[in-house]
């Protein structure tokens, strides 16, 4: 049927090697397969290109897929967190979370424009994850929805080791999230990107998030404000 066939459309990520036919899928989801034959074309424009199939699998190609649909990624889900890429639409439920004046001490503030967090946020998706498929992420209760956190990585100066940040909303403290989550987060960075180690930075004073990265086996650097997570200039 009509829907039928247009809710393939909508699903489908579309893989070729000659620019003329990608270019008639405009606006939609388009993986470049490069080759000797197609050398001389120009696919200036199109974000992902691959030059064979030997390393390319189902989790590759929906990774994909989802960037170009600008679909968040999940990075785990444990027994009673789900942890995924942020996105625009997340901002309204993000200031609510850093409302809390306990936190205030050992974060950098979001912007009060909202359209120009907004703005940060959309380049940090395109950037950090769009180039690095690592960042920040956010925690949510599984099945419930409700936004608890963030944790995730920054590079840092040092091209192989990652800065590992995060922060549980008081309320959601003392009830083991933060470790389920660090311990998932680390499992998936081990999977896909072995070859990093990690440190943190912490306030001196932030005594329970010293206790994690200490459980979690990271080395933790002290710091008098902002420990792990200053903001990434883009």
């Amino acid at each position: 049927t009509g829907n039928s066939s247009k809710e393939w459309e909508e699903a489908a990520l579309y893989i070729t090697d000659s620019s003329e036919i990608g270019s008639s899928y405009k606006g939609r989801p388009v993986l470049i397969w490069l080759h000797e034959d197609n050398g001389e074309e120009s696919f200036c424009g199109y974000s992902y290109l691959l030059e064979g199939f030997d390393d390319v699998d189902g989790e590759y190609l929906d990774g994909v897929y989802r960037r170009l649909r600008g679909i968040p990624r999940d990075i785990a889900v444990t027994k009673r967190l789900h942890i995924r890429e942020m996105t625009v639409e997340d901002l309204d439920d993000i200031y609510e979370l850093y409302k809390n004046p306990e936190l205030l001490p050992f974060l950098e503030p979001l912007q009060e424009n909202r359209e120009e967090e907004a703005a940060y946020l959309e380049r940090y998706i395109n950037h950090m994850y769009g180039m690095f498929e690592y960042g920040m992420w956010l925690i949510f209760l599984e099945g419930k929805g409700t936004l608890i956190g963030r944790m995730g990585f920054t590079n840092t100066e040092e091209e192989d080791v990652l800065e590992f940040g995060f922060m549980i909303a008081p309320k959601y403290q003392g009830q083991g999230y933060a470790t389920e989550a660090g311990e998932a987060v680390f499992s998936y960075m081990k999977e896909h990107f072995p070859a990093f180690s990690y440190k943190a930075v912490c306030d001196n004073k932030n005594r329970a998030a010293v206790a994690l990265c200490n459980k979690l086996k990271v080395p933790v650097e002290i710091n008098g404000k902002n420990g792990g997570f200053a903001k990434e200039s883009l």
